[in-house]
């Protein structure tokens, strides 16, 4: 493969699918306001990420830092000092990282309902209120969501439980017309989602799909908490494939909890989505007060993980497939943030990702509980270049919550599709000769 038909290959995947701004009404480069950011910033200069939340001990800083906050090797971080918050956390630096510029909507978690009908040990959303009072109707969302966005994830509790949902995947792609929807579900409603299926494949003949599988039958049932759970979930993955749906995924949580540690099963499910002829996506269970409403999760076993992952990203990485090789790259950012808290990128919450809930809260993330308003009070656009967004955005570029989540880590690694590729590009070399990818 030659260095320029790969170059070409990843840029297209990860570059913006469209010029900053088009056809929506942005400015694609308008720098951050002085307000939001603590006063004012040299645009040149990195921006800082803290590696730890308060309170939290210090873990081994990744390999691309060392430990005075400095990156190895070229000294590009300003002043070359790392920095200490009043509780002592160590900071670290990203000299590779332009200063956050663009303040475009593009990449959504639109939350369609908190009701669930599985009972998650790593998830509190089915203990919180499931009668669905004020959630957003099909029409609401054909309203209020902005043109510009490129991707959508519609999630829950359960997507399939609202009986609207082909009318509100028709009000996305109305709405939204550029966007790459995915409908991530548990997979418990083999015959509902037979059902809806064809509506909604008339309304986005191109709509993904995650289905999640977290282990084994018996394990992915204790995680879940649905006996059974395990086959209605492949078996909906079977449905959609004999309908013709080909932008499919089985979707991996990791977590250690009153079930047990799943993360050695991560690479036999990765064998049974490519056995399938399916993608497979893998996340490690996360804390969030408004989102997945809980903060039971202590982390997983990262020894195990970073085997798990070696294993996957070697194959990803032996593929044609440059979204894989992306996946990879993904992969390699879980275990730096499972062994130490923290980012490869810094995080685009609130900058060109964002949330919004069943009700019509917006928020930066799923994971920083700070709404910034409802687009049933006000109309997306004022709550986006509101005071309180700005606000918003300051407390994300001194995040201390750091999170590695497909829904934000997207934006960070186009922004930083450099950085993305020179990874692949070594790494899918060491791929080719079987050495390890994750160590």
């Amino acid at each position: 493969l030659k260095w320029s038909s790969f170059a070409w290959s990843i840029m297209s995947e990860i570059s913006d699918p469209q010029k900053p701004g088009a056809a929506s009404g942005f400015s694609g480069d308008r720098p951050a306001s002085a307000e939001a950011t603590g006063g004012p910033k040299d645009a040149s200069k990195p921006e800082t990420i803290r590696s730890v939340a308060p309170g939290v001990p210090q873990k081994p800083l990744p390999k691309w830092a060392n430990q005075n906050g400095q990156s190895n090797g070229n000294g590009t971080n300003g002043n070359g000092n790392g920095h200490e918050d009043q509780h002592g956390d160590m900071e670290v630096l990203f000299p590779h990282a332009r200063a956050h510029r663009r303040m475009v909507p593009e990449d959504l978690l639109l939350v369609l309902t908190y009701r669930c009908n599985s009972r998650c040990v790593m998830c509190g959303i089915w203990e919180a209120d499931q009668s669905g009072k004020g959630e957003l109707t099909a029409d609401e969302y054909a309203k209020i969501l902005p043109d510009s966005l490129l991707y959508v994830n519609l999630s829950g509790g359960e997507a399939f439980l609202r009986k609207d949902l082909p009318q509100v995947v028709e009000a996305v792609r109305s709405a939204a017309p550029k966007a790459k929807v995915t409908l991530s579900t548990n997979g418990l409603q083999p015959r509902q989602t037979k059902k809806l299926l064809p509506d909604i494949l008339k309304h986005d003949p191109g709509i993904g799909f995650a289905i999640s599988i977290d282990g084994e039958e018996e394990m992915h049932d204790k995680v879940r908490g649905i006996k059974g759970g395990y086959a209605k979930a492949y078996e909906t993955v079977k449905i959609l494939q004999a309908e013709g749906v080909t932008n499919l995924r089985i979707a991996f949580t990791a977590t250690v909890n009153t079930a047990g540690d799943n993360t050695d099963h991560l690479s036999k499910i990765y064998d049974l989505a490519m056995k399938t002829g399916v993608e497979f996506t893998v996340a490690v269970a996360h804390n969030s007060d408004h989102y997945f409403k809980t903060a039971a999760n202590k982390g997983v076993n990262t020894e195990e993980l970073t085997r798990q992952l070696n294993y996957v990203a070697q194959k990803e990485l032996q593929s044609t497939r440059p979204k894989s090789w992306l996946r990879a790259y993904f992969h390699h950012g879980l275990v730096e943030h499972a062994r130490a808290n923290v980012r490869p990128t810094p995080c685009e919450a609130g900058h060109t990702s964002f949330m919004i809930d069943p009700t019509g809260d917006v928020f930066p993330c799923n994971i920083l509980d700070m709404p910034v308003g409802n687009v049933r009070e006000h109309s997306f656009m004022d709550i986006w270049k509101s005071e309180e967004m700005e606000k918003a955005r300051g407390v994300v570029r001194a995040c201390n919550q750091p999170c590695w989540m497909v829904c934000t880590a997207r934006a960070s690694m186009r922004r930083d599709r450099y950085q993305v590729m020179g990874w692949v590009a070594k790494n899918k070399v060491k791929s080719h000769f079987g050495s390890d990818i994750i160590e």
